[in-house]
């Protein structure tokens, strides 16, 4: 078939180019004649083929974009240029309640937050029984079409949620093996020889001196209770001052949202030096009329926050601003360091 295929158009080419010729030449030579003949098999065979596969390419691209459309685990809506959907894939019926098969219809059925001119977002859509779920959407263009891609956030956020708790176990877990190896390592055996030193009436001041210091080190460790009485940002230069540079603005907020900074600062100092392997870090807390901002600026190795922004540290970083009614965002690229900033209204 496919050679009957560039054999059929090929001497159809050659027979009409000779009739041509020969219309226009009548008295050319047969060697002329054999020649032209043969020059336009070559250069319609060539054509022909080179036209054959193009169009295999085309056919294989084709193929390849209706599997991935059908099989697709996240939702795909073809939309022309009047906002209207006009395909939708298995995925995207499943997830937004519709029923196959249905002709086109307005974008704006989905609800008002789809906007094609940005190319990523998480908003809320409107399934067809009038119930709304959180997505997070892509938008690419094609020819006269945009093609949208839906993910539910549903799953992704629950399995957030359950990496969130297992790690808040494993963090409750590992402060108390290290407060237990303190009180036994440290402190129970400051005050075993407090005791032997007391029994054999030996001076035991600078004993007790340096039980004490130990003692309320442990216990800021814990809950500086600086945060509580001075603020956010002596806190920050107190604890984690000795480490970083600490640039802040005499502000108080609630309790709550304080807390949630200051641990949001600790865990950014912890990754910059533990991951990032940092030499300068940086915090400032300033703010601008309405708005708090924290920025945590670091020179480290940084990494790819579109693949790599999953990380348990980073997770409950965005869950603790979100607690405190804030958004935080990451901005990093590999070998660049790493600012983090936590923005309260």
């Amino acid at each position: 078939m496919l050679f009957l295929g560039i054999l059929v158009p090929t001497l159809a080419s050659a027979l009409f180019e000779l009739a041509l010729w020969t219309f226009f030449q009548s008295r050319a030579q047969p060697g002329e004649v054999v020649g032209r003949i043969l020059l336009v098999l070559v250069a319609s065979s060539i054509f022909t083929v080179l036209m054959h596969a193009l169009q295999l390419r085309d056919r294989r691209q084709r193929r390849k974009f209706q599997d991935l459309f059908l099989s697709s685990n996240d939702a795909i809506l073809i939309v022309d240029e009047h906002r209207l959907v006009q395909e939708m894939n298995p995925r995207a019926f499943q997830l937004l309640g519709y029923s196959p098969p249905m002709g086109p219809f307005p974008m704006h059925r989905l609800g008002d937050q789809l906007d094609l001119s940005q190319p990523l977002a998480e908003i809320h859509v409107r399934r067809l029984d009038g119930s709304t779920l959180p997505v997070s959407v892509s938008v690419s263009r094609l020819p006269n079409e945009t093609m949208l891609r839906l993910s539910d956030l549903t799953e992704l956020r629950a399995d957030q949620a359950r990496r969130l708790a297992w790690r808040a176990l494993e963090v409750q877990e590992e402060e108390r093996r290290r407060l237990a190896r303190e009180l036994h390592d440290g402190i129970a055996q400051e005050l075993y020889s407090l005791r032997l030193a007391s029994n054999q009436g030996q001076p035991i001041q600078e004993m007790l001196t340096t039980l004490m210091e130990e003692v309320d080190q442990l216990a800021k460790s814990l809950w500086p209770p600086v945060l509580e009485r001075l603020g956010l940002g002596m806190a920050l230069q107190t604890v984690l001052g000795k480490v970083a540079r600490v640039e802040c603005e005499e502000i108080r907020l609630e309790p709550a949202r304080e807390a949630a900074l200051f641990r949001i600062a600790q865990e950014a100092v912890n990754n910059a030096l533990k991951h990032g392997r940092a030499e300068c870090i940086t915090i400032r807390l300033t703010r601008h009329q309405d708005l708090t901002l924290l920025t945590i600026q670091d020179d480290g190795c940084g990494f790819n926050p579109q693949t790599e922004s999953q990380g348990l540290g980073l997770l409950s970083m965005r869950e603790r601003a979100q607690l405190a009614q804030g958004r935080l965002s990451v901005l990093s690229a590999p070998g660049q360091g790493t600012r983090v900033e936590v923005s309260l209204t």
